[in-house]
């Protein structure tokens, strides 16, 4: 809880759980329900246990079924922030190939060419 404080979690619409960790979410879940009751909260799970752990306390549970992992709950997550799904299809494809085929990708995207430029610039 006073780590939600101190990043001034209290205006949160959703959190990442970034390690799944049940027994430590187990521990904490009461309390956070009942201080941000609308808060929702995601992690990717790698086990069908997990997975079963995590819904029973009411999280978002993903399990990494593809790659990069955690693709899903990302995709998830940015549903709940109102991404359009038309967006949110090509984002999932850009970085399915961008993860899949890499350098040798035949799809160029001009936004990705102007970061690159930019990063390269920053360096």
């Amino acid at each position: 809880m006073k780590l939600m404080d101190a990043i001034g979690g209290s205006n949160a619409r959703a959190v990442v759980l970034g390690k799944a960790r049940f027994e430590v979410s187990k521990e904490v879940t009461p309390g956070i329900e009942r201080r941000f009751p609308d808060l929702i909260r995601l992690v990717a799970v790698e086990t069908l246990q997990d997975l079963d752990n995590y819904l029973e306390l009411n999280v978002r549970a993903h399990l990494v079924a593809s790659e990069p992992k955690g693709i899903e709950m990302v995709a998830d997550m940015l549903r709940i922030l109102g991404v359009p799904d038309d967006e949110l299809a090509d984002w999932l494809s850009r970085e399915a190939d961008l993860f899949t085929i890499g350098d040798a990708s035949d799809r160029q995207d001009r936004t990705d060419e102007l970061e690159e430029e930019t990063v390269d610039e920053a360096a």
